[in-house]
């Protein structure tokens, strides 16, 4: 059956930010304040969890390698022209090795259509207008080419008034072992 779960990202500035997550008896919730960053994982879907959020803002940092790392080309996707910016392995005919690179399709206005990561496709659905920017209400994830979960977005609201020292996590403060880890 269809299982429900729950995200919640606050998001003040590039250094002061709260993502968390629950599913079933899971939680996971990373933060940052300042230069000092936060992790806490419970319950037997943390892994799970963590690609929730990878798939919810999929778009690496910016400072996680070089700029010679990316390919950008023009591409088209269901008839739509797009740019394709990928990392990663890929065929002397520019084929990814989808299970290997990251690839990500954004179409004329900027709006992410699609992407591979972590060898899953991920499909952006029902973009609607918030605070000026444009957010996918329905991510498709599939797995070789069939359904593996769907994400709806059911609301987005502007956070209420709150300081940024409620971003701390205390005794979960946590060290990066890469850039990316803080998306």
């Amino acid at each position: 059956g269809v299982k429900t779960g729950t995200y919640e990202d606050t998001w003040l500035s590039t250094t002061e930010w709260r993502r968390a997550a629950s599913f079933l008896d899971s939680h996971v919730a990373r933060s940052q304040v300042g230069e000092e960053h936060y992790r806490v994982s419970d319950g037997s879907s943390g892994r799970f969890l963590d690609l929730i959020m990878q798939f919810i803002e999929p778009i690496p940092s910016l400072d996680t390698m070089t700029e010679s790392d990316w390919r950008i080309r023009r591409d088209k996707l269901e008839g739509v022209d797009c740019i394709r910016v990928a990392r990663g392995p890929e065929g002397p005919n520019g084929e990814l090795e989808t299970g290997h690179s990251n690839v990500y399709w954004f179409d004329s206005k900027n709006l992410l259509l699609k992407a591979y990561i972590s060898g899953l496709e991920i499909q952006f659905r029902n973009p609607q207008p918030f605070g000026g920017i444009q957010f996918a209400r329905k991510i498709l994830i599939l797995k070789d080419g069939k359904g593996a979960m769907v994400v709806n977005i059911k609301d987005i609201t502007a956070p209420k008034a709150i300081s940024a020292a409620s971003f701390k996590m205390k005794g979960h403060e946590w060290q990066r072992a890469f850039t990316a880890e803080t998306r």
